[in-house]
C-alpha cells in the first residue's frame, strides 16, 4: 500500500533536517580520508542523498557527482549550497560507459533496496561506468559498538 502524498510530506519536514548526520554517519570526512588512496575523480556517488560525501570528497580536491533518487533530497542539497547534485536512478544511470574513476554506493542504496535484483542492477550499472582498473565502494560504513570496531 502505497503512502498518501500528505503522509510523505510529513515524513520529509520530519526527517530532512537530520539527514545529514545520517549521511555524515555512513562516510564522514573521516572515511573519505582514510580511503584517499583509493577514491579519486570524476567519483560518482549514487545514493548521495542531500550531498554530503560528495561535498566531502569535493573539499579534498576530488571532482565528484552525485546521483539520488529522492528529488526532494537533491533540491534540500542544493539549497544547502551543494554542488554537482541531480536527481535519477541508480539503476539507469545517465552516463557514458566508463565515465568515473570511482563509483561509490552509498550504504542507504544498499539498505533501502526494495530486493536483491535491485541491488544486482545498481551494482551491474555502476560497474558499466566505472574506467578500467577503477575502484567501486559499495555499502559500507561504519557501526562502532562498546568494544568492537567493525567495517562493513
Amino acid at each position: 500500500m502505497a503512502a498518501d502524498a500528505d503522509t510523505l510530506r510529513t515524513w520529509w519536514r520530519s526527517w530532512a533536517p537530520y539527514w545529514d548526520l545520517m549521511e555524515d554517519r555512513h562516510f564522514d570526512a573521516g572515511v573519505a580520508a582514510s580511503h584517499a588512496g583509493v577514491i579519486e575523480g570524476p567519483a560518482l556517488v549514487t545514493g548521495a542523498g542531500q550531498g554530503l560525501i560528495v561535498e566531502h570528497l569535493e573539499r579534498r580536491g576530488c571532482e565528484a557527482i552525485g546521483l539520488d533518487l529522492d528529488r526532494d533530497m537533491v533540491s534540500a542539497g542544493s539549497r544547502r549550497g551543494r554542488k554537482g547534485l541531480m536527481a535519477g536512478d541508480a539503476r539507469h544511470l545517465p552516463f557514458a560507459s566508463r565515465s568515473f574513476r570511482t563509483v561509490i554506493v552509498s550504504s542507504g542504496v544498499v539498505d533501502y533496496a526494495s530486493d536483491e535484483a535491485m541491488i544486482g542492477e545498481v551494482l551491474s550499472e555502476s560497474m558499466r561506468v566505472l574506467q578500467p582498473h577503477g575502484y567501486l565502494l559499495a555499502g559500507f560504513y561504519e557501526i562502532e559498538f562498546p568494544d568492537v570496531k567493525e567495517r562493513f
